[in-house]
């Protein structure tokens, strides 16, 4: 259906469907429910499905669009016999109002080999890509989510600014040491679409060798911006930790907005989340 999933099964119900699956890296096994259609109308287009197939084949289409707009992200959570499930009905944007959230994408090897020429190139068609989709969602009158910049990381010896898609007056200093040692579990910022410019950022790196365990290492908004952002730059990088095979996330940073998230203390300072928790 789109990159990162992998289908697991369907469970028949009496009045729904259960569409189990995994995402990417992520230990947790998520599930959508679908209702049995009650009428012959196309899930994706609400007109008239001529065969079960075609109903089917536009559900598929209608999924692939939402996981790909980042269903995993948004959607609200609920435990259930074990899985995560996902309510399509119920999924708000990312980031409030005003802002935009996303991953700085890194693990790219192919974008990493790349000439510094090349990767301009590569990341000019990204955000050529980006503007479409962009057109897109405001077409449906929807938030623009899960279109990703590659930042790979500076070679040695060579300056290029241009392709690290961070403000001045974002630090970026810890999540580039994290980068350079190998432990750069993941990077979040946000963008304000008022101002124009990147306004907060999230980063967290592995704390052991199995890649199980995330530390929170940066949390921070630029003074005026509202919590609510940095609340969704904390989802935002579970989420993101979790796909890269986390079952747990873990820091010191004590911030109001973790307990909202169900980071609870674990003594000696540290607070810990399980990375399925709702």
């Amino acid at each position: 259906m789109t990159d990162g999933y992998a289908g697991v099964e369907v469970i028949a119900r009496a009045e729904t469907m259960l569409l189990v699956f995994r995402w990417r890296r992520d230990p947790n096994v998520y599930a959508i429910e679908v209702d049995y259609p009650r009428s012959p109308e196309s899930p994706m287009t609400g007109e008239p499905a001529e065969s079960a197939d075609e109903w089917a084949q536009h559900l598929g289409w209608h999924l692939s669009e939402e996981l790909g707009t980042g269903l995993v992200h948004r959607a609200r959570r609920t435990l259930r016999d074990g899985r995560v499930l996902l309510d399509v009905d119920n999924a708000p944007d990312v980031g409030p109002p005003g802002f935009h959230i996303d991953s700085v994408q890194f693990d790219d090897d192919d974008h990493r080999g790349r000439s510094p020429g090349r990767r301009r190139f590569g990341q000019l068609r990204q955000e050529v890509t980006n503007t479409f989709w962009v057109a897109w969602n405001c077409l449906f009158r929807r938030r623009l989510y899960g279109v990703s910049l590659t930042v790979p990381p500076e070679p040695a010896g060579e300056s290029a600014p241009e392709l690290w898609l961070t403000e001045p007056a974002m630090d970026d200093t810890i999540p580039r040491r994290l980068l350079a040692a190998g432990r750069l579990a993941c990077w979040v910022r946000t963008y304000s679409e008022h101002g124009g410019v990147f306004v907060g950022q999230a980063a967290a790196s592995w704390e052991d060798d199995e890649r199980t365990t995330a530390r929170v290492e940066v949390l921070y908004t630029l003074p005026g911006v509202p919590s609510e952002v940095r609340h969704a730059l904390a989802r935002h990088m579970i989420v993101e930790a979790a796909g890269g095979g986390a079952l747990r996330v873990v820091t010191f940073i004590d911030d109001p907005v973790l307990p909202r998230l169900g980071f609870r203390s674990s003594g000696a300072g540290e607070f810990t989340v399980g990375t399925a928790h709702e």
